[in-house]
């Protein structure tokens, strides 16, 4: 039984069998349903050409960024509301991550795989400062800016319902690494946990409902209410504590509700989590101020909306990059808001602040390198990746310096060998790392090539009102950060020429008629340089393989007897 040492005060006899939940059945039937509703949902749009617009949270990005009201914002906008009153039921009875999260623990268990719950350390605030960037933020911004959040347009309906969706391979693949692999690795709602964006805003909303779980004087304290609970919540510790469930993982699955031997648990309204105190002979109280864990979440939590941001940066270059003093005020209040509003249950704490340093550090470089590459990698796919990246590299710091260590049911390492097992995990580690690895390249080639395009633009911004030395200086920062900008080059070229430093100017030409020894605008503007510099030689060369492209061109011909008449022939 995974009952915490430290909660009953009476622990189940092992003859004793933990009774099963009733409810499960019934939820996993909803979960079903929902999932049909959902394919009838596509088959109406691919019968019909046009439907309701997807009731998907996500979909609300469409008005907290552009104002337009969609189907999914109101649907998301009401579940929000729900949960500010019921708690955080949506997750557990509607959500179809949650759905496939639950399928995989099943099968999982099936095969004598119980998913352990792991203390993913500053990865539990992944979620919230994902909802940040999706939602919050870009309505703060409205809000300043337009002076309130009153919708542009009202689109109910879609004739295009996949606009917004990754193609079929893309999410498949997002739902096996976030809705199996989490859980195999990260333990049951190992998604949920650690990388779902909706569950930062509901998490939130549910420290403020007042209809909880909550427990009579019939309750024993045996731990069965624990031992069912698949969103790794110590039932029976919160409700001996608090006298009512005040973790924000809850999502009122009434597993334990239902498998209570007693009947001691219900639910019922009374004060929120946010409101309620511990009472006072608790062996447990709230989570205590530890001043290097809160700055390692501080600079988590900038390091992590940075690079949420950065994506939006480079891919937009120099049209709406992001203004970073914006994002790092957005990202300091959301670490604030964060604090005040964190779940009450206090757990024992299973990293220490050098781990919870490390989690962030490779959770933040697994995003970066992830996130977008090759405009496949989409945002949900790319935070459950890091999550399990991140996680993973802890594994393997912590089977370095053991012993003995295990991961869920993975024996890597004992008695200060690796086992077969643990020789797999470590090649399988070297290939994953070293494909992060490639993919922070790829993204720094990246932000160099749109760096580029920014000095790029903003030189021929300087060229077109006459400030010529600006605009060298742009272009040759838009070569330097990006060698095979062939316009970044000509620019150049061009604006050597304008300035009379035709040798530097003709120089360049040169390099770009190297690459591209066939076209004849080039040409013509290294034969225009070389004259201007008095390199009669240079000139007349570039103007015989200028009549090979065009024979027959008149102003070539006469330009060719101009220069020979010059040198006396």
């Amino acid at each position: 039984m995974p009952v915490a040492a430290d909660a009953p005060k009476i622990l189940p006899s092992p003859s004793v069998r933990v009774r099963a939940s009733k409810v499960g059945r019934w939820r996993a039937l909803v979960l079903l349903a929902v999932h049909a509703l959902i394919a009838l949902h596509v088959a109406h749009w691919m019968s019909t050409g046009t439907t309701l617009s997807p009731l998907e949270p996500s979909e609300s990005m469409e008005f907290t960024r552009e104002g337009l009201l969609n189907a999914g914002a109101i649907f998301f906008a009401l579940t929000i509301g729900s949960t500010l009153l019921l708690g955080r039921w949506f997750c557990g009875w509607a959500c179809h991550i949650v759905a496939l999260q639950d399928g995989a623990r099943w099968l999982l268990r099936r095969v004598g795989w119980n998913p352990k719950e792991l203390d993913v350390g500053p990865l539990a605030a992944v979620p919230w400062l994902a909802a940040v960037y999706m939602f919050v933020a870009p309505a703060a911004v409205r809000l300043v800016i337009e002076g309130g959040l009153a919708p542009k347009e009202v689109h109910l309906t879609t004739t295009d319902f996949w606009k917004t969706f990754p193609d079929w391979p893309v999410a498949l693949l997002t739902f096996v690494v976030c809705g199996g692999l989490a859980v195999l690795l990260l333990g049951s709602k190992g998604f949920c946990t650690s990388a779902c964006p909706y569950a930062g805003l509901f998490g939130i909303a549910d420290q403020l409902a007042p209809w909880r779980i909550r427990v009579n004087s019939a309750c024993n304290g045996c731990g069965h209410c624990t031992a069912v609970c698949t969103s790794n919540v110590k039932v029976h510790a919160e409700v001996r504590d608090y006298g009512t469930v005040v973790d924000a993982g809850c999502m009122k699955c009434m597993d334990c509700v239902s498998s209570c031997p007693n009947g001691a648990l219900r639910v019922g309204f009374g004060w929120p989590a946010w409101l309620t105190k511990a009472k006072s002979n608790a062996q447990s109280a709230l989570r205590k101020w530890e001043l290097g864990r809160e700055l390692v979440a501080l600079g988590f939590t900038l390091a992590a909306v940075a690079v949420f941001h950065y994506y939006d940066g480079v891919r937009s270059a120099y049209v709406n990059a992001p203004n970073w003093w914006v994002v790092m005020g957005i990202a300091v209040s959301a670490w604030a808001l964060g604090l005040v509003f964190r779940s009450r249950a206090a757990k024992r704490r299973g990293t220490s602040t050098g781990e919870d340093a490390l989690l962030a550090v490779l959770f933040v470089g697994s995003m970066y390198a992830v996130r977008g590459l090759y405009g496949w990698m989409p945002f949900l796919l790319s935070l459950g990746t890091s999550s399990i990246v991140a996680y993973l590299g802890l594994a393997t710091w912590r089977a370095l310096r053991s012993s003995d260590y295990a991961l869920q049911h993975w024996t890597l390492k004992a008695h200060g060998r690796w086992t077969t097992t643990g020789a797999i995990y470590l090649v399988l580690m070297s290939l994953v790392y070293g494909g992060a690895g490639y993919g922070a390249s790829e993204q720094l080639a990246l932000a160099r090539s749109a760096r580029a395009q920014e000095a790029l633009h903003h030189g021929l911004r300087a060229a077109q009102r006459g400030d010529m030395e600006q605009a060298i200086r742009d272009f040759a920062e838009a070569r330097r950060l990006d060698t095979g900008l062939a316009e970044a080059r000509d620019s150049l070229a061009g604006a050597y020429c304008a300035v009379g430093r035709y040798d530097e100017g003709l120089a360049l030409f040169e390099e770009s008629l190297q690459a591209r020894p066939q076209d004849l605008d080039t040409r013509m503007l290294a034969l225009r340089a070389a004259m201007e510099a008095n390199m009669a030689e240079r000139a007349l060369g570039h103007l015989e393989v200028a009549l090979r492209l065009a024979p027959n061109d008149a102003a070539l011909l006469d330009l060719r007897q101009r220069l020979l008449e010059a040198r006396g022939q």
